[in-house]
């Protein structure tokens, strides 16, 4: 391969979700262009060559708690040597972290240009300060004009270029009969996020939400779309293997995994957030995209937020859409909320209604704006090179 237009990096698998579409945008539109990067699973079926995987630096907390082992640096050092060998004309960061300032440091010292991409007004910069981002990264492509603040006070240039999350929800048509479900049987969603730690650490109190409702509705449907990260783990991180059963969605051949009230399910999240007459959700991404799916939702938390609203579709909205729940808090009134909008029509009616003040606050078309934005970028940083060369000659 000759020297690549891209380098590519999500953080998580979320932004490894980013990461694909933004792909798929640049090759669309550039179709001379060509990228490798650090894939999950996402990325992987773009077919976007690779130098690691983002399973591996989970394993190994790169992007949670940076080098801090003799593992993670060893890993480390070794994405930076396959970096050396075939160093990119920019690097792109989708979402950051202690790991991608990392990466975006050695890009500085090797003058080239680091974008990042997909930032939100609750990951921030993850722990890393505004000075010590100046004169590192040369843009931010943001999906929350919220943000523009927060790279404002380091010194970076900030394009708002939409909600990748808004036209997911956008493309997700399916019925529960193309899923395997009961069409007569109310669906209701967990989604616990995309990090091991926090939905090991919320997924008990989904657990106990489950069974207050189960108690009022036996026939009640109880699905976890889990991220592929997430769903290997299952067995041994986040629930009892001695209780799991494996089994597979009727009609589909879909491999499922049952515990107690819940049956989990390897990605699916939007299309059965669409079937769904409630949700509970983590509060990153997944509270947002049941607000742009119009479906109810409680956003349960653990730790010590700070930030009021917690959830990150309550900070875009700037008010409450719907609860925002700490684990410690009593299970019975939690489920009392959600039990009220799944079998009374008009108190639903209301939550959904209050819903649509997200999409009117975040526009589309996001890895399309995002793809011409690095594209222009590209020319100009190119040209500016030259330009220098011919003025040092």
């Amino acid at each position: 391969m000759k020297r690549p237009t891209y380098f590519i990096s999500g953080r998580s698998p979320s932004a490894d979700v980013l990461a694909a579409e933004l792909v798929l945008a640049i090759r669309e539109r550039y179709s001379k262009v060509e990228g490798y990067g650090i894939t999950g699973a996402a990325t992987e079926r773009t077919r976007i060559p690779n130098i690691s995987n983002l399973k591996d630096c989970m394993d190994h907390r790169l992007h949670e708690d940076g080098l801090v082992t003799a593992e993670s640096k060893k890993l480390a050092e070794t994405i930076i040597d396959e970096i050396d060998q075939l160093a990119p004309q920019v690097a792109i960061l989708v979402g950051y972290s202690p790991f991608h300032h990392h990466l975006a440091k050695y890009f500085k010292s090797r003058a080239i240009p680091v974008v990042v991409y997909g930032m939100t007004p609750m990951s921030g910069w993850q722990g890393v300060t505004a000075e010590d981002l100046k004169g590192v990264l040369s843009a931010v492509l943001g999906m929350f004009p919220e943000c523009e603040k927060i790279v404002a006070d380091a010194g970076v240039e900030y394009d708002f270029i939409g909600s990748p999350h808004r036209d997911r929800v956008d493309r997700v048509k399916v019925s529960a009969e193309a899923l395997g479900l009961d069409p007569d049987q109310m669906l209701m969603s967990f989604l616990p996020g995309s990090h091991l730690e926090s939905a090991r650490t919320i997924l008990p109190f989904m657990e106990e939400i489950s069974a207050h409702i189960r108690k009022e509705l036996p026939q009640m449907q109880f699905v976890v779309p889990l991220t592929a990260y997430l769903y290997q783990k299952a067995q041994a991180k986040l629930f009892d293997p001695k209780k799991i059963k494996l089994a597979s969605l009727p009609g589909t051949g879909k491999k499922i995994m049952t515990y107690g009230n819940f049956t989990m399910v390897e990605g699916m999240s939007l299309e059965l957030l669409s079937l769904s007459r409630v949700a509970m959700t983590g509060i990153g991404a997944s509270s947002l995209e049941a607000g742009l799916s119009r479906i109810p939702f409680v956003a349960c938390y653990h730790g010590d937020q700070r930030q009021e609203p917690v959830c990150l579709a309550n900070q875009v909205a700037k008010s409450q859409l719907g609860p925002d729940v700490h684990i410690g808090t009593d299970p019975g009134p939690v489920a009392r909320q959600l039990l009220d909008w799944i079998t009374d029509d008009a108190k639903r009616d209301l939550a959904v209604d209050k819903l649509k003040v997200l999409r009117k606050k975040l526009k589309g078309f996001a890895a399309e704006n995002a793809a011409d934005i690095i594209g222009q970028s590209i020319v100009q940083w190119n040209l500016k090179k030259r330009s220098k060369g011919a003025q040092s000659a």
